[in-house]
């Protein structure tokens, strides 16, 4: 296996002020402890992070430490955990920890899923991934890269649980037993909502006028009556 080595720098200055021109100079503050030594504030590259990070193994992955120039070939390290900008998703901390080649530890493993689920392919399935890393305890030397099942013979309410992941020797499972790592569900059936139909439109009545009848079309109204009409007829 090719060794990883990781530069690292001693940092003097501290605070929130130092941390900020630190990544000015394109470069982050960390912490190294674990081993039972003392705690050691150092910086460091974020591309030789990100490296570790992005390879096979991961977070997982053992390495060496190079500080002010000198290697430490006695102690590997593994990356506990990084601090993240939540804006542009780079890295800001990160956290190393010493580790005993000849001591257990605890450390959480991705699974990785093979096939396609005959649930899936053959009856409209879906393939629900719920848990996509477990936690083992194994020496350091030992630490999977992945855990993988294969889920091709899984139909519609089939389910792998922890319990049911392939073992292996040199690790064992700590995480829940009973978890469901993956389940296949039933096709969602879509609801198609009935249109209402339009409301008849109705020509709105004509108003007919107490005691008047409105005139037909093309019928001239009746002249009102004149006033004094009638005593002009008396006259008469």
């Amino acid at each position: 296996m090719k060794e990883i080595v990781l530069s690292v720098e001693t940092r003097q200055e501290m605070g929130k002020n130092a941390n900020r021109r630190l990544r000015q100079l394109g470069r982050i503050p960390a912490v190294v402890y674990g081993a039972d030594a003392a705690p050691l504030s150092v910086s460091l590259d974020p591309k030789g992070l990100l490296q570790i990070l992005h390879s096979q193994t991961g977070a997982n992955t053992l390495f060496f430490l190079e500080l002010d120039g000198k290697r430490d070939a006695n102690t590997r390290l593994i990356i506990h955990d990084v601090q993240y900008d939540p804006v542009y998703d780079k890295p800001l901390h990160a956290d190393l920890t010493r580790v005993r080649m000849e001591q257990e530890m605890r450390v959480k493993v991705p699974v990785q899923v093979t096939g396609v689920a005959k649930g899936v392919k053959l009856e409209g399935g879906i393939l629900d991934f719920i848990t996509r890393e477990v936690e083992v305890m194994c020496l350091p030397a030992n630490i999977p890269d992945h855990i993988r099942i294969d889920v091709t013979a899984l139909e519609i309410g089939d389910s792998i649980r922890i319990a049911d992941l392939p073992a292996a020797t040199g690790y064992r499972i700590i995480s829940d037993p009973e978890r469901p790592v993956v389940v296949v569900a039933a096709p969602v059936e879509e609801k198609v909502e009935a249109v209402a139909p339009a409301a008849e439109v109705t020509e709105p009545e004509l108003i007919k006028a107490k005691g008047k009848e409105a005139p037909e079309e093309g019928e001239a109204a009746a002249p009102a009556p004149r006033e004094g009409g009638k005593k002009e007829k008396e006259k008469e």
